[in-house]
């Protein structure tokens, strides 16, 4: 499978919005070749989501390992997605999905001798889960009894979504850029929608292109370009 010629910058703004954690990192345009393996996680509403993609075949990608669990069956007598059962849910899932998801991709080696991490790094962790104690010490444990994976890059859904259960994988994937030392991309869910349709085409030959992407919230026409500007037309 090829991956179109996606280029990327960083650019680091910290607190510029609480709600979409404490740095933004803009894909503009670049070179995506010094990145090989990425984890991404998705929690925008009731599904869980995490992958591992391997980019180190140029602009060819393997898909290592992608598991989802969804929630839909919980959901169902409401009438739609109860916002505090899907946090309840993500907080509940998304450790053992991601011990899956490593050990699927070979990624998941015990330590011969267990890392202590230094009371810096501890207290940036408590800082990110706050009062979510459990996540915190399975962090931790990941961490201390687990080597770091060949891992360059986390990705996670920061919006649109459900508040509280985007607010579950930000805060994971920005304690695993923590304990890993990686580069934290926040990404756009509406914008994944749309990239997502192109993935299967080996290269787009005309640009811009149009692409309407609609939530319950907004419908938005798109014109888009390959990298990730466009302008919004309603």
């Amino acid at each position: 499978m090829t991956l179109r010629r996606l280029q990327i910058r960083v650019l680091y703004r910290p607190q510029i919005d609480a709600r979409k954690g404490f740095c933004i990192l803009f894909l503009i345009a670049d070179t995506i070749s010094c990145m090989t393996k990425v984890l991404a996680i998705e929690t925008s509403c009731d599904e869980t989501s995490i992958a591992v993609v391997d980019f180190s075949g140029g602009y060819k990608y393997k898909t290592l390992s992608h598991i989802t669990l969804s929630q839909i069956a919980l959901h169902a007598e409401y009438g739609g997605v109860y916002p505090m059962m899907a946090k309840r849910e993500h907080i509940k899932n998304i450790i053992p999905l991601l011990f899956k998801t490593l050990q699927e991709s070979n990624m998941l080696v015990p330590r011969t001798t267990p890392r202590t991490l230094d009371t810096k790094t501890i207290k940036k962790l408590e800082t990110i889960f706050g009062r979510e104690q459990e996540l915190l010490e399975k962090i931790v444990l990941l961490a201390e009894q687990y080597k770091t994976p060949a891992i360059s890059a986390i990705t996670v859904t920061y919006g649109p979504g459900l508040e509280i259960a985007l607010w579950t994988g930000f805060n994971i994937a920005r304690a695993l850029a923590v304990i890993w030392e990686v580069t934290l991309v926040p990404t756009n869910h509406m914008e994944g929608h749309i990239y997502a349709s192109l993935i299967e085409q080996s290269a787009i030959t005309k640009t811009p292109y149009p692409a309407l992407a609609l939530d319950r919230k907004s419908t938005r026409l798109n014109s888009s370009h390959i990298t990730i500007s466009y302008a919004v037309f309603c």
